[in-house]
């Protein structure tokens, strides 16, 4: 499955539907306006960052991953940079379940968890000590859904910094 690669309008949306297993997502590492994941069926776990980095100029919206995950960032690309990230269902991680190695998404806008399962920090060995980090520029507002730090056995870390430089509200 390939996402077509375009130069993307700062208005544009591209909507991700159909994934429903841990397939191969061709294309990704693109600048994107506004993308949108919602895969009622997905089973599987599936990195968003590829071979590189991939960018969302406006908002990137989880709305659905059904049992699997969306992992946002990957060891190839550690850190992604977004505007605005809106998630209201699905699960997603910063730090991947079978990471090694700190991973940080960049959120230069606002931060907003409405519903699902936003991970920091998800191992499956128990012996990974790395640090899954989540920078936001803008306001932070959870209104809905759950935060993990560490969920698993793990001895890595999640940690949040609001690093703006004006004013933040920070709402939970």
């Amino acid at each position: 499955m390939a996402i077509p690669t375009a130069t993307w309008n700062a208005n544009s949306t591209c909507n991700i539907t159909g994934i429903t297993s841990s397939t191969t997502l061709n294309n990704r590492a693109q600048a994107f306006g506004n993308l949108t994941w919602n895969c009622p069926g997905q089973t599987g776990q599936l990195v968003l960052s590829g071979s590189g980095p991939y960018t969302v100029n406006g908002l990137l919206n989880v709305v659905n991953t059904n049992s699997g995950i969306l992992s946002l960032v990957n060891s190839t690309t550690p850190t992604a940079t977004i505007n605005n990230f809106t998630q209201s269902g699905g699960t997603a991680n910063v730090l991947a379940t079978t990471a090694i190695g700190d991973r940080t998404l960049n959120v230069t806008g606002n931060f907003n968890l409405q519903g699902g399962t936003f991970n920091l920090f998800t191992p499956t060995t128990g012996v990974q000590a790395d640090t899954g980090y989540l920078n936001v520029g803008g306001n932070f507002n959870h209104t809905g859904g759950t935060i993990f730090q560490n969920p698993g056995t793990g001895v890595g870390v999640g940690l949040i910094t609001l690093n703006g430089s004006s004013a933040q509200t920070f709402f939970s």
